[in-house]
């Protein structure tokens, strides 16, 4: 079962769905939303249904999915709703957020029980701040922009209609596509006494019905007053059917507009879902969980770590034939880029066949001579000593300078190591990776060194 609870902001309400973890099917989610939406259902519906998902670059994602089941690109009211919907949650839980939508990235801010919204800024000349038409031979003024969705905002000198008597001509508005191509929320403004408020009614696309509040259409509205110069201050308070929201406006260029909404919001009750109308099919969830383990598998040996069997006795007694030890392939790499030092031990491709790979201690660096005298390591003429070798040989070596971006590679147990005596020098791009931990047999579990 999915326990969840709805919300709403001055009456636009919402039904509430973590899937931070993306555990529910998104190919549901448009029909999920006309069920949980549906006003007759046993929680009496919502306007719409707001999704947290994570995000890559923002706290988190917003997703708004509509009562049609059409997912829209942003909401005032229900950004300060899932907001406080994630730290409520525990998704988030300091003061300043930011949050992923499709018209953009939201700034939050919390301020006692008030949440402010930065919405997108809007650009000037893609406003319409002076339009006539008419439906049905009922002219109307408006000014049309985007503040996260479409709006219109019609301007009326006082409301002429009650509320409810609104739905039908704000239907014929929205679907005024040679007007506006994409549908648009349609908003009805009139001025109040107080020159520091408006009165708007909405019609909300998606809902396809009269809502009790829109935040981005109280923005718009504000905005267009403004830019109008109906309005003066940058402060106004909108009155909405279901409350009161605030709109500022933060600072004008010449090129855009910078809104914040600042409101409050209701947690409302607890409600329970059958799961089944959100759980992924078994199968589906079966082939997602191999193809991630699959891929982590590929993405852990590529990058990260690589399990190595000894093949040989060549490092006796430091490895054992059959033992099992773990390689860091990211150790020498950016951004660790840890320095290759004398006594590393390394899995290395093998230089005269790279389809093989090889185990050695590195005994000599880049730039350095070695030779061997009487099985002794020599390092720049100085002897070097070696307390890893037990089973030694009186093998002699002469002298070479070790090449750039090389290194010279010997087995622990010399007689028996076929290693850079007969071979030569490892070039760093073969290096692999230090070889640092044995996990098998568990009685010699354990660092290797």
């Amino acid at each position: 079962m999915i326990r969840t609870i709805k919300m709403d902001a001055n009456g636009n309400d919402f039904v509430m769905l973590n899937n931070f973890h993306l555990q529910y099917d998104e190919k549901k989610f448009s029909s999920f939303a006309k069920k949980v939406c549906r006003r007759d259902n046993e929680f009496g519906g919502a306007d719409g249904l707001l999704i947290v998902e994570p995000s890559k670059k923002c706290d988190f994602k917003m997703r708004l999915f509509n009562a049609d089941g059409s997912e829209a690109e942003m909401c005032g009211n229900g950004s300060r709703c899932i907001a406080s919907f994630a730290r409520k949650i525990g998704i988030v839980s300091k003061n300043d957020i930011n949050f992923e939508t499709l018209a953009g990235v939201i700034q939050a801010h919390f301020n006692g029980d008030e949440i402010a919204i930065e919405l997108s800024p809007v650009l000037k000349q893609q406003i319409v701040l002076y339009g006539k038409d008419n439906v049905d031979g009922v002219s109307f003024d408006y000014a049309f922009l985007n503040t996260g969705v479409p709006h219109v905002v019609v301007f009326e000198e006082v409301h002429s209609k009650k509320f409810e008597d609104y739905e039908e001509i704000g239907r014929k508005i929205r679907n005024r596509l040679d007007l506006f191509p994409e549908g648009a929320n349609v908003n009805f403004l009139a001025p109040t006494i107080n020159k520091n408020e408006l009165d708007v009614y909405t019609y909300e696309r998606g809902v396809e019905a009269m809502t009790l509040s829109c935040g981005t259409g109280s923005t718009a509205s504000v905005l267009s007053a403004y830019l109008r110069g109906m309005i003066k201050s940058k402060e106004i308070t909108v009155i909405n059917k279901g409350g009161i929201n605030k709109v500022k406006i933060l600072r004008v260029t010449d090129e855009f507009i910078y809104p914040m909404l600042c409101g409050k919001v209701n947690f409302g009750e607890e409600i329970t879902i059958k799961e089944n109308i959100m759980q992924k099919p078994w199968w589906r969830e079966t082939l997602e969980t191999v193809l991630w383990a699959v891929g982590l598998a590929f993405v852990l040996r590529t990058f990260v770590i690589q399990a190595f069997w000894i093949p040989s006795g060549s490092m006796i007694p430091t490895l054992l034939e059959q033992d099992r030890v773990f390689v860091l392939k990211f150790l020498y790499k950016a951004p660790f880029n840890v320095e290759i030092k004398r006594g590393d031990i390394i899995v290395f491709a093998y230089p005269l066949d790279t389809k093989k790979d090889y185990i050695k201690r590195v005994v000599a660096l880049p730039g350095e001579k070695v030779a061997l005298k009487q099985g002794r390591l020599y390092i720049n003429n100085k002897e070097i000593p070696e307390p890893y070798v037990v089973n030694k040989d009186n093998y002699d070596f002469e002298e070479v300078t070790v090449p750039e971006d090389s290194y010279f590679c010997l087995g622990d147990n010399r007689p028996n190591s076929q290693d850079g005596r007969y071979w030569g020098f490892v070039p760093k791009k073969n290096i692999k990776g230090p070889a640092k931990f044995r996990y098998w047999p568990l009685s010699r579990i354990g660092v290797v060194k």
